[in-house]
């Protein structure tokens, strides 16, 4: 959940960047069939969120130390389009005519696969994440248990010892949990050792052991390892992983789930 809210197309034009690193305004305004003043103040926005920085005619993508996570309102905004589309591949593994149970971990992914989840019925939902639980809230067929711990204010969910305890607690059907990077090797890697500790959690209490990442994950560096491949069954991202990463997941038996390609058709075509 954030603060600020972007357009489809401001959404789209920050998950391009991360793609092409430099986007010309020129072209931005031919690609969504605008003009050049809107495009401009399309990258204004972008540029005051901290998500682009201007540059001669265009705006250039922002390198984040890695290190240190982005705030959760900023990374919410970044690869949205890429996060959509990954919920909405974790929903269609999730059975629709039968009771089902899912542990979902922190992180803005997670929340995202919530909102795709909210329109099922028969659904037990555990997690330590309140944009989890809040996506699900109001929904008479879906039972949320959250746990308690130190609540991380800036994300809004809960760590330390209680979350750990919380998810051996359960037996679910899909435990789904997002990550920080993955090597190419396969190996996952997150920003403190809280957050590796929730995951094996999560993955070492359900019976479908589900990582999420979507492709900018593939490469990035963070502080702490934890865990790889071969602790997982089904691996989601929004679109084809590097050739390396496909061969971990290919050694070690791990079903990728992605699509072949990204679908801007939502973006309106209007100033």
């Amino acid at each position: 959940m954030t603060d600020e809210t972007l357009t489809l197309r401001q959404i789209a034009i920050a998950d391009l960047l991360r793609e092409e690193r430099y986007l010309p305004i020129s072209d931005l305004a031919n690609r969504f069939t605008v003009t050049t003043q809107t495009i401009r103040r399309d990258a204004a926005v972008l540029c005051d969120l901290g998500l682009a920085r201007r540059l001669h005619k265009g705006i250039k993508a922002m390198d984040f130390p890695g290190t240190e996570n982005l705030a959760y309102a900023k990374r919410s905004m970044l690869n949205a389009i890429a996060k959509r589309d990954i919920a909405e591949l974790v929903a269609e593994l999730v059975p629709v005519d039968q009771d089902v149970s899912v542990s979902l971990g922190i992180g803005t992914t997670p929340e995202q696969i919530a909102v795709a989840l909210a329109r099922r019925e028969r659904l037990m939902v555990a997690t330590n994440n309140l944009n989890v639980a809040f996506a699900l809230s109001g929904k008479p067929n879906i039972r949320v248990h959250v746990s308690g711990g130190q609540m991380r204010p800036l994300d809004r969910d809960f760590v330390g010892i209680e979350p750990i305890g919380f998810f051996s607690q359960y037996r679910v059907d899909f435990g789904i949990t997002g990550v920080g990077g993955i090597d190419e090797n396969g190996d996952f890697y997150d920003f403190s050792a809280e957050e590796v500790a929730i995951r094996q959690a999560i993955l070492g209490n359900c019976r479908q052991r589900v990582v999420v990442a979507d492709t900018s994950k593939f490469g990035r560096s963070a502080p702490v390892r934890g865990g790889s491949l071969d602790s997982v069954d089904i691996l989601v991202t929004d679109l084809p992983p590097p050739p390396s990463v496909q061969a971990a997941a290919r050694q070690v038996g791990v079903r990728l789930v992605y699509r072949q390609k990204r679908n801007l058709n939502l973006l309106p075509s209007k100033d």
